[in-house]
């Protein structure tokens, strides 16, 4: 079985953590069973005001970046 993508990229976990946390402090990263999820709330905002929130989780599939993210609401 081959290493998960984040330990084979390290680097590029830790930039998609910097990127999504500057600008959407209420996700949250967690890894479980192998799996990187994003979990919190998305705002939705337009002219700066925020109009509505939900809550999502984000999974990374294993042979990511291959493959895109899954975003779901949960």
């Amino acid at each position: 079985m081959s290493r998960p993508w984040y330990k084979l990229k390290p680097i590029l976990l830790e930039q998609i953590k910097s990127e999504t946390q500057s600008k959407y402090p209420n996700l949250n990263f967690y890894i479980e069973n192998g799996l990187v999820f994003i979990r919190g709330s998305f705002p939705i905002v337009h002219e700066g005001a925020v109009l509505d929130r939900y809550l999502i989780e984000v999974l990374f599939p294993n042979d990511y970046p291959g493959s895109l993210p899954i975003v779901q609401e949960v």
